[in-house]
């Protein structure tokens, strides 16, 4: 099945609606409703924007049109903001069945690993640093003002190891507003080794950031009253077990070692540490109840991991089951009941495009309003 294109005019996020299919209401002459509904999960609307449309992306753009028969035939559609799960629970193994569907919360929000967040004035390491409590902004009411002594040393805040999956990708982020330094290093330690694995170094007034180690992205975004949300993602090596998370002030030459002069800082509020790429602003859940709903994932990016997981820990499945043409997990033999079957992996949403019809029409849209539309077909 053929992918749609990936442009790069094309503008993040998109806009995306729920459509629940065959709800169908009857209602008495007093007003009492029987309802019905023959969807067991939603398809997805997208429209697609584009700016600065090049000529040679829209004409790749009206041939994967025609090659699609218009709204006939189905494709791949990767959203970037909905294209992989980390550790998503599907099931508790009740020690008889052998296959499960793979699927996907639908609203795909990362839990927070870290359990002090917000204000971070308690579980929180200090070196060469004072920290006390501010009130910056209506976004973050209860912050910590990171204060960096006089001491020729590295000034930083730091939290305690917490365990996590080796060789998975993981998100570092945190609101922030400059308080005298405006460069923070945001880093992810292994615990075991003692060693910084990667960081990002984050410019809060210039919006830049650098990369180093296992970081392979960051970025800072304006938030309302000054503060900023600044991030890095990274993926780990296969090694690492267990990390510490640690801000780092940096002085204006971008040095972490340095003599501080007892005034100079930052604010910092909502630490997070969750699997998978950034994902933008959202409130995390620090919940640890699985799922009541899961959306099926039929059409992978890849080959997906297993895992299976009880009180004595988690454990990577390299053998044992097969994953069919459908995004089903198939076991060679029931695993042990009780045990909670998860998955990390990408995958692509199988779609078409709705506004079927005349090709002269799309590319007058397109070249109009830089506007695609497109809805998912369930196999």
């Amino acid at each position: 099945m053929q992918v749609y294109p990936d442009l790069p005019s094309q503008l993040w996020p998109v806009k995306r609606e729920s459509v629940w299919d065959g709800l169908h209401v009857e209602a008495t002459p007093t007003g009492r409703e029987f309802r019905s509904l023959s969807s067991t999960y939603p398809r997805r609307r997208y429209e697609l924007k584009y700016g600065a449309l090049a000529r040679v992306e829209a004409e790749r753009l009206i041939e994967f049109y025609d090659a699609m028969g218009s709204g006939f035939g189905a494709f791949l559609f990767r959203d970037r903001d909905d294209d992989r799960v980390t550790l998503q629970e599907v099931a508790v193994t009740d020690g008889v069945s052998t296959t499960w569907q793979l699927g996907r919360a639908p609203n795909n929000v990362p839990k927070n690993m870290l359990a002090y967040s917000g204000s971070m004035q308690s579980g929180w390491a200090l070196s060469d640093a004072t920290r006390s409590v501010v009130y910056p902004s209506r976004d973050t009411l209860d912050a910590c003002q990171l204060t960096e002594s006089t001491s020729n040393a590295q000034h930083y805040l730091s939290l305690q190891e917490m365990a996590v999956v080796p060789g998975q990708e993981y998100t570092f982020a945190a609101k922030l507003l400059p308080a005298g330094r405006s460069k923070i290093r945001m880093s992810v330690i292994d615990h075991t080794a003692g060693a910084t694995v990667g960081y990002a170094d984050v410019d809060l007034c210039a919006g830049e950031t650098s990369l180093s180690g296992v970081a392979t992205a960051a970025g800072v975004e304006w938030l309302a009253g000054g503060m900023r949300l600044g991030w890095v993602t990274l993926t780990l090596g296969a090694a690492t077990s267990s990390v510490r998370v640690r801000f780092t002030l940096l002085n204006a030459s971008g040095i972490g070692a340095y003599t501080g002069d007892g005034s100079s800082g930052a604010i910092l509020a909502d630490a997070e540490l969750y699997g998978g790429r950034f994902v933008g602003l959202a409130q995390r859940t620090h919940s640890s109840v699985a799922p009541q709903f899961l959306a099926p994932i039929f059409d992978l990016a890849g080959a997906p991991s297993i895992y299976l997981s009880d009180p004595a820990g988690l454990v990577l499945q390299t053998s044992g089951y097969t994953i069919n043409a459908t995004g089903s997990v198939v076991f060679s033999s029931a695993p042990a009941a009780g045990k909670k079957l998860l998955w990390s992996g990408g995958f692509y949403h199988r779609a078409r495009f709705e506004d079927g019809g005349d090709t002269d029409q799309f590319a007058r849209t397109l070249f109009r309003s830089g506007t695609v539309r497109i809805i998912t077909v369930k196999p």
